[in-house]
């Protein structure tokens, strides 16, 4: 009915169906005038922004501050008779009413769409007659692109073991953006070491999730990756641009046991004089592990073939060295052959516990010589 403001809920089509009977009242409304020859009242903006829509219906961007719409009367009418009533919440003070025309303005920026909710539909009344007609007109307030978006969190930290794809939890990506209608409207981009990962736009929500292009190797020597996130609202149809927020992703990548040890010293041939005291050491060996935080208290060395000659002491360098458990004398019985061959497996621990998996694939055998003068 006239002069009834549209519910704060009303939206979509529901709102829609309200305009378009409201506008079939102001037709109504107008005819109704002409028919009785009252005075005949026309809008005209004064603003490059306000459009009139059709009719009584008019939009204009959020913000405009001084005179922005006229209502001009004709001949027969006195326009300093017109009494304006605005909807509720909204200040519309008029400025010079002659009598041919009376202008509407704002002394402060017109409405801020976040302070209403999102309700950007308003009405107020115009009447040249207490006694007579009266005519709606519709504004609707268009949003401009005044609020930048801005991530649920400014800095992501996670951890990922290499040779692994996907992050566990995911990493998800999230902004929200102040200004109505930002749905769709948020696009995210990465940059920093863009050839290992990538985001991936989930559609249903504004989201991205980070992502891996291959799988990370610590032997390569990248422990830790620092990229930023940017995400990007659109520019408004009034030349305000669109408006970006970053956030730092923190990436530490975790060693797993995935590269066999490899000799590094290992002597052939090794001579040992009959007589040699025992204890002497007669002969180092040193392997060293591919993996980029193996300490070198994590490397075990082991003879197959375990003998009453010989035995491996294990160094905290990571070495270890072969020494005599008693004197070799060729005349004796049990000596051991002039020349023979032993086999030395090196392995790699877990920290604090051995694991069987890991010994089968970190192990190294080699073989060595003895002879004797």
């Amino acid at each position: 009915m006239p002069g009834a403001s549209y519910p704060y809920e009303a939206c979509g089509a529901e709102r829609i169906g309200m305009e378009l009977s409201q506008r079939r009242y102001i037709r109504s409304s107008m005819e109704v005038a002409e028919d009785q020859g009252a005075a005949g009242l026309s809008l005209e903006p004064l603003h490059y922004n306000v459009t009139i829509v059709d009719g009584w219906s008019v939009s204009q961007p959020e913000g405009i501050v001084g005179e922005f719409l006229k209502i001009n009367c004709d001949a027969s009418s006195d326009c300093t008779q017109i009494n304006i009533n605005p909807d509720a919440g909204v200040s519309l003070p008029v400025h010079n009413c002659t009598q041919s025309d009376c202008v509407i303005g704002q002394d402060e920026p017109f409405l801020d769409l976040e302070e209403f909710g999102g309700k950007d539909t308003f009405q107020f009344i115009v009447n040249d007659d207490p006694d007579g007609d009266v005519q709606v007109i519709i504004l609707t307030i268009l949003d401009v692109n005044e609020n930048a978006p801005k991530f649920l969190q400014g800095v992501y930290i996670t951890s990922i073991f290499e040779n692994t794809l996907v992050f566990d939890p995911p990493i998800i990506l999230s902004a929200v953006d102040q200004d109505p209608n930002s749905e769709g409207r948020l696009h995210y981009s990465l940059e920093g070491n863009e050839e290992n990962f990538y985001l991936e736009m989930i559609a249903e929500n504004n989201t991205a999730e980070l992502r891996i292009k291959d799988p990370l190797d610590m032997e390569q020597g990248f422990w830790f990756y620092t990229l930023t996130a940017s995400v990007t609202d659109e520019e408004d149809d009034f030349g305000n641009p669109a408006l970006t927020d970053t956030a730092k992703i923190s990436i530490e990548v975790l060693n797993q046991q995935d590269t066999p040890p490899i000799w590094t010293q290992f002597p052939i041939l090794i001579e040992i004089e009959e007589g040699t005291p025992i204890n002497t050491k007669v002969g180092i060996f040193k392997a060293d592990d591919g993996d980029a935080t193996t300490s070198p208290r994590e490397i075990k060395y082991e003879l197959l073939e375990q003998n009453d000659f010989f035995k491996l002491i294990t160094h905290a360098n990571g070495s270890c060295s072969l020494e005599l458990l008693q004197e070799i004398d060729v005349d004796e019985e049990d000596a051991p052959p002039l020349f023979s061959s032993f086999e030395l497996k090196v392995v790699l621990l877990l920290v604090g516990r051995l694991d069987t998996a890991t010994t089968k694939r970190g192990d190294q055998i080699a073989s060595f010589y003895r002879s004797e003068k």
